[in-house]
């Protein structure tokens, strides 16, 4: 999904995974916490099958532990990792505040490695939020049928996104209903605590929330990036 890039899915599921690094991330501002996951040790509702298959026999496209989920999705693809055993939004919580800290990998081109977080995840398709190495953000929508991409915020420098290999940006994204579950949503995106950009919509009922990375085929011929999550954490809207 990167600028100029050509992105196949190449298995049927769509897979999403995070990767973490140490220190926490900028705080969601909910009173009530849904989900927050460290990543010390593997949670089995990370739904990584089938496209969780190794590209080799020690390159596993997730991996969860110390801290860490590390994604590495197949060179110049992208991989989705969602967490399986909850709805986000759902009937108790029909808004949600998603943060997650997310590490760069070092990479040949900084224009064709991206990653984010993904919600609104059916089996038709999904929505991610995204960073790119080279400081751009987007936030787009992955159709199956028929297969495509398109951009409700097109890719766009964020001035406060650092850049660079090893280097830790903040994802934030929150979800709040717009007047009811059938009239739709209004989602706002945030970079390092900075609000980037708030926009309707649709409504989302039973959908799935996850990781998402591209990897970059420069980087070797086996692998892509290996992107690495930490500190999520979901948790209801604050009051206003």
């Amino acid at each position: 999904m990167g600028e100029g890039a050509i992105t196949v899915l190449r298995l049927p599921a769509i897979l999403l995974v995070l990767a973490m690094t140490p220190g926490p991330a900028l705080a969601c501002m909910g009173p009530t916490v849904i989900l927050q996951d460290n990543f010390q040790t593997a949670n089995p509702a990370w739904d990584t099958s089938p496209s969780g298959i190794p590209i080799t026999p020690s390159v596993p496209i997730l991996s969860i532990a110390g801290g860490q989920a590390k994604l590495t999705p197949p060179p110049g693809d992208f991989a989705v990792a969602v967490y399986d055993s909850q709805f986000f939004p759902d009937s108790q919580f029909p808004g949600f505040d998603a943060c997650v800290d997310i590490t760069s990998p070092s990479v040949a081109d900084a224009s064709q490695a991206a990653a984010g977080i993904v919600f609104g995840q059916t089996s038709s398709g999904f929505f991610v939020f995204a960073m790119e190495e080279d400081g751009q953000v987007a936030l787009a929508q992955l159709q199956q049928q028929p297969y495509g991409w398109s951009y409700l915020v097109p890719w766009r420098a964020a001035p406060n996104l650092k850049t660079g290999a090893n280097v830790s940006n903040t994802l934030r994204l929150t979800i709040a209903p717009a007047g009811g579950a059938a009239t739709g949503n209004s989602g706002t995106i945030y970079v390092n605590g900075v609000k980037f950009a708030t926009l309707p919509l649709p409504a989302m009922q039973g959908t799935k929330l996850g990781l998402w990375g591209e990897g970059d085929p420069g980087v070797n011929s086996v692998s892509g990036a290996t992107w690495m999550f930490s500190n999520l954490k979901i948790t209801n809207l604050a009051s206003p």
